[in-house]
């Protein structure tokens, strides 16, 4: 990793394990927080209704192959299909998310199992991530991811699998109407 300012170093993680544990101190912690291995045999086992409740930007880059975007969320909600199941909620690092299933709690008061997950780039290092089938990490074609956002460099921290992606205020604005810049 590049050498931090002590300004930095204070603020910025600098490994995996150190980007969690900071991102620990953003989540509720009134919502029970899902790990990765546990998220997999969910979804192996058709018990989780995943939520990536990132940008449009973000999710073009890569998602997971099981996961709905908030507007299939609300319909699949509609139909009914989220009754028994665990709702998890994901996004980069954990923050997002935890506030959105933090929200969801709130207005769906009877949903006993809504979990935050550790975020994509926590996801990402798992081997499940990179294999075929609902777990997989894929792009907006569906086929199997080659990249991963990462939010800023601070949280550089995917899988070397995948090349990661960063973008500010303007590269958002400007992959929302050019996705194929990505």
């Amino acid at each position: 990793h590049t050498t931090r300012t002590r300004f930095n170093q204070r603020l910025m993680p600098g490994t995996v394990e150190q980007a969690f544990a900071s991102s620990e101190k953003w989540c509720p912690r009134d919502i029970c927080k899902i790990e990765t291995d546990e998220l997999i045999a969910m979804i192996k086992n058709n018990e989780a209704i995943v939520i990536d409740v990132r940008t449009r930007p973000e999710l073009e880059v890569s998602r997971l192959a099981c996961s709905l975007t908030l507007s299939e969320f609300e319909e699949a909600v509609k139909r009914g299909a989220c009754e028994n199941k665990n709702v998890i909620v994901m996004c980069t690092v954990g923050k997002r998310s935890g506030d959105f299933a933090r929200k969801l709690k709130q207005e769906k008061g009877n949903w006993k199992n809504i979990f935050n997950s550790r975020g994509i780039i926590h996801y990402s290092h798992h081997p499940d991530a990179q294999i075929e089938g609902p777990t997989a990490l894929v792009n907006s074609n569906g086929k199997p991811a080659t990249h991963l956002h990462v939010f800023a460099s601070p949280w550089d921290l995917g899988s070397p699998e995948l090349q990661s992606v960063r973008f500010g205020p303007i590269s958002i604005l400007l992959a929302s109407i050019f996705p194929s810049l990505l």
